[in-house]
């Protein structure tokens, strides 16, 4: 056949094609997967290949709508190798496609749209992502298993519910609306790091939003990325709607219109807005983000999820809104600065949990899984929020927020209901907790804890520290319950610390709590090792108790100035601070011109017992102070050095360099002042009167009170009680002042006297009176002579 032969033979089917466009559209559609249903008429979705073995598959027709391009598939999957070009008119601002069939949507090849169009992809059923699924579109990307999109005036473009004839809108997507079928969504990759590395994954253009909106979402080495821009992950189980608002950077998604939500499982992973070095993007006018939201997300393997920027931009900031957060096997979400650009701040809230567990990958390689915001450049670094009722931190698991140059660190703020952090990483250089560092002249941020119950325990720890010459940040600590228990397998303390190790000052613990307890090797350190100030410790508590606990703000830095101490203890408790088993609260100082801080302590009972000190001493200049003003001080007392007795000490360099010590108690010695009870105690059988002996004459005998008072208070006296005149002591006998000795006796109760007389009423009572009677009796049958009354 010559070449003109075959000239005609391609423009004869090229013309038949072009006729019967329908019949191969079917045909060729089942090899690609990708299949109109019919339900949009005569603007039908038409599927053309660009040539007879080409694997691009044009996708053309389709009802368009203003701005909006709308498309619909009975099925729709791209295979290996092959490409879905959506063929928009270059005005497009939105290709909206959906598929009614019942299939999962496969896609592991490439899709492209023309110009910045975004493209919404809905299939209810579910949507695979394969390790060769790419994108090339100019606009954002979401992919969704909701039921339907809705718009601003109301209308419906429905997958479960097409219409065969569809009122199709010209406003802007404003929802995503879920129904009972809700399908999965996985993204499988090649690994997160190498597939970024090889321009594998799904990328959308800077600025642009990249969102994933399923039942449930399974990343299994995956790479999303939209730089500077947004990434959007949500989980949604139930009828509901997610809301969508447009941005300068695609869409931003809202959830308070759904109820149920369901997991999210990141694994070898890797989710990335970052502003390299090369972007383009200087300045913008929002800051991109990582927007999270399901029941439970999970990230594993060493995935990482990154908001970072290399430029005068600033960072993105990522939200992770679950009930649970598992973050594990060196997994990490990270957002730093390296520019002039500010970091984003990293917030995490969860209904029920944050787990952080660190785990030691390869042979001396730790990768501290954690919750990390730092700044490696000018530009001041983002902080770290979490609110949950459960933070659980263990095995190195870190939540870190920090400086390596000029920019401030951020913050770390928590909190909960309990925070539990649990020992270090297996060869024991990386412990569990929460930090601010400065590695550089930039001043580290301040660690903030909210909780009823803080639990640091084998080595754990919550920091605030400086490395060079940036000011460390401050640590404080507001809870019902702190507990400081043990030491690692390596033999590091549980500890709350701010340290200052080179030139820069150290900042300030404050705690305030109910119960407060140091034991089994735990420590809080308040310290300079080098030239920088120590910092100050205040803990104000109902009980503070050490066993074999330390409380340290010790100091290397020199400092001649006695009114500017180098630190300070400052301890308050309402009712007791006990130390027990070599306990120790100390100011001490070492190096030449260094003075011991101060110790101020304010509590109703102090005790230390089994060889526990307190002691502000300077080992080569001048001493400190301490001042304890207290009710009580048991089992320990001052003295010149430190014995193995329980001491408080000052010592200087020399006796005329010691410190002072100040003991300020109640006036009470419990040996003096006790009342000694008599011997003799009163015989009741004693106090009875037997002046009256009755004769055989009958007659009656009535009591109505002493002295002719009523029987109680509330009574009062009737018509024919008698008035008679109460008992009248001896005026002979009257009190003497006197000194009451250490020890004195209870005075002799006042004797019992008998009564003198006694009357008869006109009724026919008797009364007993307190002296002789001046009226006639009424009634003969007992008279005074018969009861030798008056003798």
């Amino acid at each position: 056949m010559t070449t003109s032969d075959r000239s005609c033979t391609w423009k004869s089917y090229l013309t038949s094609w072009l006729v019967m466009s329908g019949a191969i559209a079917c045909c060729n559609s089942a090899l690609a997967q990708i299949v109109p249903d019919g339900t949009l008429g005569v603007e039908n979705s038409v599927i053309i290949p660009q040539t007879p073995d080409s694997s691009v598959d044009a996708i053309s027709g389709g009802a368009t709508r203003g701005t909006n391009l709308f498309h619909s598939f009975e099925q729709f999957s791209v295979q290996t190798g092959r490409t879905a070009f959506f063929n928009n008119a270059a005005d497009i601002q939105n290709i909206i496609s959906r598929v009614t069939g019942s299939s999962i949507s496969n896609i592991d090849g490439l899709i492209q749209a023309n110009g910045t169009a975004n493209l919404f992809f809905i299939n209810p059923n579910g949507i695979i992502f394969g390790q060769n699924a790419r994108l090339d579109i100019g606009g954002s990307f979401v992919a969704s298993t909701a039921s339907s999109l809705k718009f601003a005036d109301g209308l419906e473009f429905s997958a479960i519910a097409p219409q065969t004839t569809p009122l199709l809108s010209v406003n802007v997507p404003i929802g995503l609306q879920y129904g009972e079928k809700i399908g999965d969504i996985r993204v499988q990759g090649i690994g997160g790091s190498r597939a970024s590395q090889q321009g594998l994954g799904l990328v959308v253009p800077s600025n642009k939003t990249l969102a994933l909106v399923g039942k449930n979402l399974t990343l299994e080495g995956a790479f999303l990325n939209a730089p500077g821009g947004r990434v959007e992950l949500g989980s949604v189980t139930g009828v509901g709607q997610v809301n969508l608002s447009p941005t300068d950077q695609g869409w931003t998604l809202d959830y308070q219109n759904a109820s149920k939500f369901g997991n999210i499982q990141l694994s070898r992973s890797f989710v990335d807005i970052a502003l390299e070095e090369d972007s383009s993007i200087s300045n913008q006018q929002e800051s991109g983000a990582i927007f999270i939201r399901a029941s439970q997300l999970d990230l594993e393997r060493s995935s990482i999820i990154r908001a970072n920027t290399f430029t005068s931009a600033a960072g993105g900031n990522v939200n992770i809104d679950v009930q649970r957060l598992i973050v594990r096997g060196g997994s990490q979400v990270i957002t730093t600065a390296f520019g002039m650009g500010s970091g984003g701040n990293l917030t995490i809230k969860a209904s029920e949990s944050v787990e952080l567990t660190g785990e030691l990958i390869g042979t001396g390689f730790i990768s501290a899984s954690g919750l990390y915001s730092a700044t490696d450049g000018e530009g001041q670094a983002g902080s770290v929020t979490i609110t949950t009722p459960v933070l659980l931190i263990q095995a190195g698991g870190q939540v870190n927020a920090s400086t390596r140059n000029s920019g401030k660190g951020g913050n770390v703020s928590v909190t909960a209901n309990k925070i539990h952090l649990i020992g270090r990483t297996a060869n024991d250089l990386s412990a569990s907790g929460l930090a601010s560092l400065t590695q550089g002249v930039g001043d580290a941020g301040s660690v903030i804890i909210n909780t009823q119950e803080l639990l640091i325990q084998d080595g754990a720890a919550v920091s605030a520290a400086t490395f060079s010459a940036g000011k460390g940040g401050n640590l404080t600590v507001t809870a019902d319950s702190v507990k400081l228990i043990g030491r690692s397998v390596g033999g590091r303390p549980s500890n709350l610390s701010v340290q200052a190790r080179s030139a820069g000052d150290a900042g300030s613990i404050t705690i305030n709590a109910q119960q407060f307890l140091v034991r089994d090797g735990a420590g809080v350190f308040v310290e300079s090792r080098r030239t920088g100030n120590a910092g100050n410790l205040t803990i104000d508590a109902r009980s503070i108790g050490l066993d074999n606990g330390t409380l340290t703000a010790d100091t290397r830095s020199a400092n001649t100035n006695p009114d500017r101490p180098q630190a300070t203890i400052t301890l308050r408790a309402k009712n007791l601070i006990s130390l027990r088993r070599n306990s120790n609260i100390t100011t001490n100082a070492a190096g030449s011109n260094v003075i011991g801080g101060n110790i101020n302590i304010d509590t109703n009972v102090l005790v230390a017992r089994e060889n526990s000190d307190i002691s502000a001493n300077s080992t080569d200049f001048r001493g400190g102070r301490v001042i304890i003003e207290a009710s009580g001080i048991f089992g320990t007392q001052f003295r010149n050095v430190l014995t193995p007795e329980s001491d408080i000490t000052a010592t200087g360099a020399s006796p005329d360099l010691s410190g002072t010590v100040e003991l300020n108690t109640l006036n009470a010695d419990p040996s003096r002042g006790l009342v000694e009870l008599p011997l003799d105690l009163v015989d009741a059988s004693q106090q009875i009167a037997q002046g009256c002996t009755p004769s055989e004459q009958t007659g009656s005998f009535v009591a109505t009170g002493r002295g002719g008072l009523p029987d109680s208070p509330s009574n009062i006296l009737t018509d024919d009680a008698i008035e008679v005149n109460l008992v009248t002591l001896d005026p002979k006998a009257s009190r003497s002042s006197r000194t009451v000795s250490a020890i004195a006796p209870i005075p002799a109760p006042v004797p019992i006297v008998e009564a003198q007389g006694w009357v008869i009423a006109k009724n026919g009572e008797v009364l007993l009176t307190a002296s002789a009677p001046t009226v006639t009796p009424n009634n003969p049958g007992l008279t005074p002579e018969s009861c030798n009354v008056g003798q």
